[in-house]
């Protein structure tokens, strides 16, 4: 029963983001327009890393992405998707605050905020951790994709797990 709650889940949020990757593009220098289009984008990347299913983020994932995760660790995108598999943390809750959006010019994004996570560690101690990041946003072909991520834990028990962005 899980399971089948687990993948519909899964296959709801990649319904939900299709419409969102495919009709990213505001007009030029519509900076409301781009604030909302990326808040929901950012909102759409804490639900995949609840369920732990990057492949909802490919449309705004560029494949040239390098991150730099709250301890230190860079990597691509690939290297990213495997860390969130291989996550061993259940996660209850991961909400933004305070996301705010810079724009300079009409393609680069700059998006600074705040997440908390709620859940549980893989031996059920249950955490609450917070995280302060910066992703830097790049128009390509009509089409938001996040092409830079960095974070710092800011609160909370140390994550275990030294891949995780």
């Amino acid at each position: 029963m899980k399971m089948k709650a687990a993948t519909l889940a899964i296959a709801l949020v990649a319904i939900a983001a299709a419409p969102l990757a495919q009709a990213q593009s505001p007009a030029a220098g519509d900076a409301k327009a781009v604030e909302t289009n990326i808040k929901q984008l950012s909102e759409l990347w804490g639900k995949a890393m609840m369920q732990k299913d990057p492949t909802v983020l490919d449309p705004i994932i560029a494949d040239d992405f390098v991150g730099t995760n709250s301890k230190g660790k860079v990597s691509s995108k690939k290297e990213m998707y495997a860390a969130m598999k291989a996550d061993t943390d259940t996660y209850a809750s991961a909400t933004d605050n305070d996301l705010k959006v810079h724009m300079f010019g009409n393609d680069v994004a700059v998006a600074t905020g705040s997440s908390t996570e709620k859940g549980k560690t893989k031996d059920g101690k249950e955490f609450t951790r917070t995280y302060q990041w910066t992703d830097t946003w790049l128009q390509r072909g009509g089409k938001w994709q996040t092409i830079a991520s960095q974070s710092n834990q800011t609160s909370g028990d140390d994550d275990d797990d030294d891949d995780k962005d």
